[in-house]
């Protein structure tokens, strides 16, 4: 068995190990933070599959993750009957629908083989996405968003922080699986360069369909878990800007790595979070400052720095 492959495992059960007796250190306020960050990891390692792997960068990436918070927030709101029981239900129905949302838009725009104007389309949908949210008063709340019932949100954030520690784990094992699979080895040949995959007799296409499609309901598994987390979802999970943030995570963390942008994620939210005390409004300039930093100087983001820590693969 390859080094890497053994090395990859230990760091996944280290992880949540690690995490999973974190809570009675960090307390019920840090653990809540630090559960919200990890379900927008999970935007983080669906974006890195698709355009760390594949090539195909999507600025709206977290529309997704929105899709799947309304979703769980509609269900539990309107379903007749819902109980705490049929939530994981309701989170497998946004990812659902998150994945075919992600086939159709990407399915047409790679069959009219517009592939230089699809960034723009992953732009046009969250923004279109958000505005539609805040039009929508009666079945989405509007700009108020949606406030769910008592019962959604756990009396135990441990048990839940839990259930998304092993979410994440389970999720960057399955896409670093996929990764090592003949289909792992195709999307980095589509992303070096299509032309050449394509000469190569593989239908692209398809392929990056397949691939946006499971980036999308990857984003969209976050979502479901942070609606139960917080009780509540709005309009701003859907738009431009949170997406923006998680390409910024992504870079920082280093791209086409899977884990590195859970590094970025939290790196970045937590200096957000305590930055912002003590600078108040000036703390978006020490933000750029730390990503330009990492840009010059680990053009590979964090990841690069670990990496060298890690054994490299035997040639078994």
């Amino acid at each position: 068995m390859p080094r890497r492959l053994v090395a990859w495992g230990v760091c996944i059960l280290v992880l949540v190990g690690a995490l999973l007796v974190l809570p009675p250190v960090l307390g019920p306020l840090r653990t809540e933070l630090l559960a919200t960050y990890l379900t927008f990891a999970l935007v983080a390692v669906g974006l890195d599959l698709t355009w760390g792997y594949a090539g195909i960068l999507s600025i709206g990436h977290f529309a997704f993750f929105g899709i799947g918070a309304y979703c769980v927030a509609l269900l539990t709101t309107h379903v007749a009957g819902a109980d705490p029981s049929m939530l994981p239900l309701f989170v497998l129905a946004g990812v659902t629908l998150a994945g075919l949302a992600g086939t159709l838009l990407a399915g047409i725009f790679f069959a009219l083989r517009l592939r230089e104007l699809f960034v723009l389309v992953t732009i046009a949908f969250a923004v279109v996405a958000e505005k539609l949210a805040v039009a929508e008063t009666s079945l989405l709340g509007g700009i108020n968003g949606i406030s769910m019932p008592y019962w959604v949100v756990p009396e135990d954030m441990t048990g839940h922080f839990r259930i998304i520690v092993v979410a994440v784990a389970a999720t960057l094992g399955v896409c670093y699986a996929l990764s090592r699979l003949p289909f792992g080895r195709v999307l980095l040949a589509i992303r070096d360069s299509e032309p050449r995959a394509e000469a190569l007799g593989y239908r692209t296409g398809p392929i990056k369909v397949v691939v946006f499609s499971l980036g999308s309901a990857i984003a969209s598994l976050g979502g479901g878990l942070y609606a139960i987390l917080t009780g509540f979802v709005s309009p701003s999970l859907l738009g431009f800007e949170p997406s923006f943030d998680a390409v910024v995570w992504m870079m920082l963390g280093g791209i086409g790595t899977l884990w590195g942008p859970i590094l970025g994620v939290l790196a970045l939210n937590f200096v957000k979070l305590y930055v912002s005390g003590v600078l108040l409004d000036y703390w978006p300039i020490a933000i750029g400052l730390l990503f330009i930093v990492v840009v010059l100087f680990l053009p590979g983001g964090m990841a690069s720095l670990l990496r060298k820590v890690l054994p490299a693969r035997s040639s078994a």
